[in-house]
Protein backbone atom coordinates (compact mmCIF):
# COMPACT_ATOMS: atom_id res chain seq x y z
CA UNK A 1 0.00 0.00 0.00
CA UNK A 2 1.38 3.68 -0.87
CA UNK A 3 1.20 6.05 1.24
CA UNK A 4 0.50 9.57 -0.04
CA UNK A 5 1.49 12.75 2.83
CA UNK A 6 0.33 15.89 1.21
CA UNK A 7 2.08 19.46 3.29
CA UNK A 8 0.09 22.08 3.76
CA UNK A 9 1.16 25.50 4.84
CA UNK A 10 -1.22 27.73 6.21
CA UNK A 11 -0.93 30.64 8.89
CA UNK A 12 -1.25 29.76 12.45
CA UNK A 13 -3.88 32.58 12.86
CA UNK A 14 -6.18 30.63 10.29
CA UNK A 15 -5.78 27.74 11.39
CA UNK A 16 -6.29 29.08 14.78
CA UNK A 17 -9.16 30.29 13.88
CA UNK A 18 -10.82 27.38 12.17
CA UNK A 19 -9.97 25.29 15.44
CA UNK A 20 -12.08 27.73 17.57
CA UNK A 21 -14.40 27.69 15.06
CA UNK A 22 -14.45 23.63 15.24
CA UNK A 23 -14.16 23.67 11.62
CA UNK A 24 -14.06 20.22 10.71
CA UNK A 25 -11.11 19.79 8.26
CA UNK A 26 -8.60 21.11 10.73
CA UNK A 27 -9.99 19.95 13.72
CA UNK A 28 -9.58 16.78 12.01
CA UNK A 29 -5.71 17.16 11.31
CA UNK A 30 -5.62 18.30 15.13
CA UNK A 31 -7.26 15.21 16.59
CA UNK A 32 -6.05 12.56 13.93
CA UNK A 33 -2.62 14.25 12.25
CA UNK A 34 0.98 13.12 13.53
CA UNK A 35 3.17 16.31 14.58
CA UNK A 36 6.24 16.24 12.89
CA UNK A 37 8.04 19.59 14.60
CA UNK A 38 6.47 22.12 17.11
CA UNK A 39 8.93 25.11 17.15
CA UNK A 40 6.72 25.83 20.66
CA UNK A 41 6.23 29.32 19.52
CA UNK A 42 3.08 28.60 18.95
CA UNK A 43 0.05 26.82 20.39
CA UNK A 44 -3.21 25.30 18.56
CA UNK A 45 -6.43 27.06 19.75
CA UNK A 46 -8.86 25.01 21.20
CA UNK A 47 -12.52 24.76 20.20
CA UNK A 48 -14.67 27.98 21.73
CA UNK A 49 -18.34 27.76 22.21
CA UNK A 50 -19.87 29.99 19.85
CA UNK A 51 -22.27 32.69 20.26
CA UNK A 52 -25.79 31.90 18.63
CA UNK A 53 -25.58 34.41 15.97
CA UNK A 54 -21.74 32.82 14.91
CA UNK A 55 -23.22 28.97 14.62
CA UNK A 56 -25.78 30.80 12.66
CA UNK A 57 -23.30 32.44 10.27
CA UNK A 58 -21.38 29.41 10.04
CA UNK A 59 -24.60 27.46 9.23
CA UNK A 60 -25.94 29.44 6.79
CA UNK A 61 -22.38 29.23 4.74
CA UNK A 62 -22.22 25.69 5.18
CA UNK A 63 -25.84 25.24 4.30
CA UNK A 64 -25.30 27.91 0.43
CA UNK A 65 -22.07 26.02 0.02
CA UNK A 66 -23.70 22.71 -0.35
CA UNK A 67 -27.40 23.01 -1.24
CA UNK A 68 -25.73 25.16 -3.94
CA UNK A 69 -23.70 21.80 -5.21
CA UNK A 70 -26.76 20.15 -4.83
CA UNK A 71 -28.74 22.03 -7.24
CA UNK A 72 -25.92 21.92 -9.92
CA UNK A 73 -25.14 18.69 -9.88
CA UNK A 74 -28.96 17.96 -9.93
CA UNK A 75 -28.68 20.43 -13.13
CA UNK A 76 -26.11 18.20 -14.32
CA UNK A 77 -28.56 14.95 -13.36
CA UNK A 78 -30.85 16.75 -15.91
CA UNK A 79 -28.32 17.82 -18.51
CA UNK A 80 -27.01 13.94 -18.86
CA UNK A 81 -30.71 12.25 -18.46
CA UNK A 82 -31.82 14.67 -21.40
CA UNK A 83 -28.84 13.46 -23.42
CA UNK A 84 -29.39 9.44 -22.97
CA UNK A 85 -26.02 9.48 -20.90
CA UNK A 86 -27.61 7.41 -18.11
CA UNK A 87 -24.00 6.51 -16.34
CA UNK A 88 -23.43 9.84 -15.93
CA UNK A 89 -26.58 11.04 -15.20
CA UNK A 90 -26.70 8.29 -11.98
CA UNK A 91 -23.36 9.67 -11.00
CA UNK A 92 -24.42 13.77 -11.13
CA UNK A 93 -28.03 12.63 -8.86
CA UNK A 94 -25.82 10.71 -6.26
CA UNK A 95 -23.37 14.02 -6.07
CA UNK A 96 -26.76 15.59 -5.73
CA UNK A 97 -27.99 13.83 -3.40
CA UNK A 98 -25.16 13.55 -1.49
CA UNK A 99 -24.74 16.95 -1.08
CA UNK A 100 -28.36 17.34 0.32
CA UNK A 101 -27.21 14.62 2.97
CA UNK A 102 -24.38 17.07 3.24
CA UNK A 103 -25.84 20.25 4.10
CA UNK A 104 -28.12 18.60 6.64
CA UNK A 105 -25.48 17.27 8.27
CA UNK A 106 -23.24 20.53 8.35
CA UNK A 107 -25.80 22.71 9.57
CA UNK A 108 -26.93 20.63 12.48
CA UNK A 109 -23.29 19.61 13.48
CA UNK A 110 -20.75 21.63 11.36
CA UNK A 111 -19.43 18.09 10.44
CA UNK A 112 -18.63 16.57 7.44
CA UNK A 113 -18.37 12.85 7.12
CA UNK A 114 -16.62 12.53 3.91
CA UNK A 115 -19.00 9.63 3.06
CA UNK A 116 -20.80 8.34 -0.80
CA UNK A 117 -22.98 5.48 1.10
CA UNK A 118 -26.57 7.04 0.69
CA UNK A 119 -27.84 4.63 3.02
CA UNK A 120 -24.60 5.84 5.46
CA UNK A 121 -26.03 9.53 4.61
CA UNK A 122 -29.43 8.87 5.38
CA UNK A 123 -28.75 7.23 8.34
CA UNK A 124 -26.67 9.67 9.93
CA UNK A 125 -28.98 12.35 9.27
CA UNK A 126 -31.93 11.35 10.33
CA UNK A 127 -30.81 11.93 14.11
CA UNK A 128 -31.16 15.80 13.33
CA UNK A 129 -34.99 15.17 11.86
CA UNK A 130 -37.88 16.46 12.97
CA UNK A 131 -40.59 13.60 13.40
CA UNK A 132 -42.95 15.80 11.54
CA UNK A 133 -40.81 15.44 8.60
CA UNK A 134 -39.90 11.68 8.28
CA UNK A 135 -41.30 11.59 5.44
CA UNK A 136 -38.09 13.35 3.84
CA UNK A 137 -36.33 10.06 5.16
CA UNK A 138 -38.28 7.13 3.62
CA UNK A 139 -35.61 5.27 1.29
CA UNK A 140 -37.88 2.41 0.18
CA UNK A 141 -39.07 1.58 -3.41
CA UNK A 142 -39.48 -1.84 -5.20
CA UNK A 143 -35.14 -0.88 -6.78
CA UNK A 144 -34.08 -0.23 -3.23
CA UNK A 145 -32.38 -3.75 -2.44
CA UNK A 146 -30.90 -3.97 -6.42
CA UNK A 147 -29.59 -0.31 -5.84
CA UNK A 148 -28.34 -1.11 -2.02
CA UNK A 149 -26.39 -3.91 -3.28
CA UNK A 150 -24.42 -2.16 -6.49
CA UNK A 151 -20.81 -1.91 -4.97
CA UNK A 152 -20.34 0.90 -8.40
CA UNK A 153 -23.78 2.87 -8.28
CA UNK A 154 -22.45 6.06 -7.82
CA UNK A 155 -19.53 5.86 -10.68
CA UNK A 156 -20.76 6.69 -14.52
CA UNK A 157 -20.57 3.74 -16.60
CA UNK A 158 -17.53 5.18 -18.08
CA UNK A 159 -15.33 4.88 -14.85
CA UNK A 160 -17.29 1.26 -13.95
CA UNK A 161 -16.72 -1.37 -16.83
CA UNK A 162 -19.49 -3.46 -15.12
CA UNK A 163 -22.33 -0.53 -15.39
CA UNK A 164 -25.43 -2.01 -16.53
CA UNK A 165 -27.96 0.98 -17.98
CA UNK A 166 -31.58 -0.35 -16.61
CA UNK A 167 -34.54 1.82 -17.38
CA UNK A 168 -37.74 1.58 -15.18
Amino acid sequence: MEIVVQTLVVNISVVNKALEENQYFYSDIKKEGIELFNSRRYDFASFKRLSPTRRREIAEADFEEWYVGAVDSFKGFEFYADGKKFGWASFMLQQSIEMCYTAIEMVFSHYNPHEHNLFALRDRCVRFHNPNYSWVFVMKSQNTNRIGERRDFFLPKELSPNFEETKN
